[in-house]
């Protein structure tokens, strides 16, 4: 757990299986180079394939997109080219299991705080 604007933040930890996905659910995107993006953090992702990761706002609109395990999310629209709002946004992240063949799903929430 931490604090940043006086508020508690945690880390959404899931452990699926074999694999260990770690995503923090907070960003700030305020250029500080603290929090800045967002991306997960997957342990032993030479085992994870397919990966896919989509953000979506509060009204269900996809914001950010990516098959890349690397790339991150800086909090812009990926569609828009602008800073999304301050608020809450809906991860989806799927991929495939290499030790079990099997596509595992998780989700969680993202706070954006850009001030």
């Amino acid at each position: 757990m931490f604090f940043i604007c006086g508020k508690l933040f945690s880390l959404h930890n899931e452990k699926i299986d074999s694999i260990k996905v770690i995503a923090p659910n907070v960003i700030t995107p305020n250029g500080d180079g603290i929090n800045d993006t967002w991306s997960t953090i997957i342990v032993d992702a030479k085992q994870v394939f397919n990966l896919q990761t989509t953000i979506y706002n509060r009204y269900g609109k996809r914001v950010f997109e990516s098959t890349n395990i690397k790339q991150v999310w800086n909090g812009y629209c990926q569609y828009e080219g602008t800073l999304c709002s301050d608020g809450a946004y809906f991860y989806v992240i799927s991929y495939l299991d290499a030790n079990t063949n099997e596509t595992k799903n998780m989700s969680g929430f993202i706070e954006l705080l850009s001030k």
